[in-house]
């Protein structure tokens, strides 16, 4: 990829399945909405606001706000496969969050404090 930004960014780094595709969609929806920019500033620059304005607001396939919904929704899905992806490690990581992992890291915890109380101890007897 030729250019940087998020998109670019997520081009570079397809990770999970069906991210590939998804993130060739928005790139192809985004190309198609840059091409309303430049066809708005177009009909803008030839004094054809009525048509530039109709065009930029209109609903229709092909006109510059729809193709920003399809823009929209190819997001959404390249969003979801990736929030799928992390729910999924989040939930395999939850799972290896038992009793005993708690209970280590928390005698780890009250040994780290009880040795701060130890060290700091003498210091503070010189203030008294």
């Amino acid at each position: 990829m030729g250019f940087g930004g998020y998109l670019g960014d997520e081009l570079r780094n397809i990770t999970f399945p069906g991210e590939q595709d998804a993130a060739e969609r928005v790139l192809a929806a985004f190309q198609q909405y840059q091409r309303d920019d430049r066809k708005i500033r177009e009909l803008n620059a030839q004094g054809k606001l009525k048509e530039a304005v109709t065009y930029n607001t209109g609903l229709t396939p092909g006109q510059s706000n729809a193709d920003f919904g399809t823009l929209s929704a190819a997001l959404d899905d390249n969003q979801a496969i990736n929030q799928r992806a992390f729910d999924g490690v989040v939930a395999a990581t939850d799972d290896d969050l038992d009793a005993t992992t708690a209970g280590l890291g928390a005698a780890v915890l009250a040994a780290a404090f009880a040795l701060t109380a130890l060290g700091v101890r003498p210091r503070l007897r010189e203030f008294a």
